[in-house]
């Protein structure tokens, strides 16, 4: 058996974690707190993985970030509402893996989708028709107001992140403030993975049922629902031959609570079992 150390993702069975604490404090001079999310400080981490025959360490560093808990069916009913209140506005994004020559020097590429057009395929409210009667009306009902949105693609997910940095850098401006922040953004699989193997302060569960995104196991951070509740999208794609799949992780309703659970789903996939939590890189003033 070779033992093997590489800087490739693979399947997640354990963790030696090193963050440098002094930085998991903000200090006074770095950015505001984000409504809703918590500070993860830089740190070190590797896995101990296994690859057919071969024993693999896999080592990472991650950079600090602001994490939100799952986004919610009222976030995401609000981001609905507003896309369909304005038609004619646009949602605009650089693609930095597409090239273009008639793009910028930089060779990024910039789509923009109407809000009606984005909005006719955000999310598939029927997710739960066969399954449970419980919650035929899940993303409407507002006595699940507060549970995790699911039946949303990756492509929905992103759309998400788009509005929301688009709308709080325009309210920014309107108050004569310097939009002084970064795009909110889906995690990648390190940053998903290093958040979630933070010490946890309740015992863990093995709850089969959805839950109140601030209920149940809570990490040190003061984030949730990493082994539970529903498994979610990362921007991580470590398949080079599935291009249009990006890594699930972490364990849901319908399956063992664990953490560690991963796999790749297709980026227009929309189940009852995966939803997604947003980030956004740290600034230091």
């Amino acid at each position: 058996m070779k033992l093997l150390t590489i800087t490739t993702l693979g399947i997640l069975l354990s963790i030696n974690i090193s963050a440098q604490n002094e930085k998991n404090k903000r200090e006074a001079w770095y950015e505001s707190q984000p409504k809703g999310m918590s500070f993860i400080g830089q740190g070190t981490y590797s896995r101990t993985v296994f690859i057919k025959n071969d024993t693999v360490i896999y080592k990472a560093s991650v950079a600090p970030f602001w994490m939100s808990n799952e986004i919610t069916n009222k976030e995401f009913r609000v981001f609905t509402i507003a896309l369909k209140s304005k038609p004619n506005d646009s949602l605009c994004w650089i693609n930095h893996n597409s090239y273009d020559k008639t793009q910028t020097k930089n060779n990024k590429s910039q789509y923009c989708i109407s809000y009606s057009e984005a909005s006719n395929d955000l999310i598939d409210t029927t997710v739960f028709k066969n399954e449970n009667k419980l919650y035929k009306n899940y993303f409407n009902d507002k006595e699940f107001d507060d549970y995790p949105i699911v039946g949303v693609s990756y492509n929905g997910a992103m759309l998400f992140c788009i509005w929301k940095t688009k709308t709080e850098i325009e309210k920014l401006k309107k108050e004569g403030k310097t939009p002084y922040m970064n795009d909110y953004r889906i995690p990648l699989e390190e940053e998903w993975y290093y958040a979630a193997s933070m010490p946890m302060l309740k015992e863990k569960t093995n709850n089969k049922n959805l839950q109140k995104i601030n209920s149940g196991e809570r990490s040190k951070n003061s984030l949730y629902h990493f082994s539970d509740n529903i498994s979610e999208w990362t921007s991580t794609n470590t398949d080079t031959e599935l291009n249009n799949s990006n890594v699930v992780i972490g364990g849901s309703w319908k399956d063992d609570s664990d953490f560690n659970k991963r796999f790749l789903l297709e980026r227009n996939s929309k189940n009852n079992y995966v939803g997604f939590r947003i980030v956004r890189t740290f600034i230091s003033k």
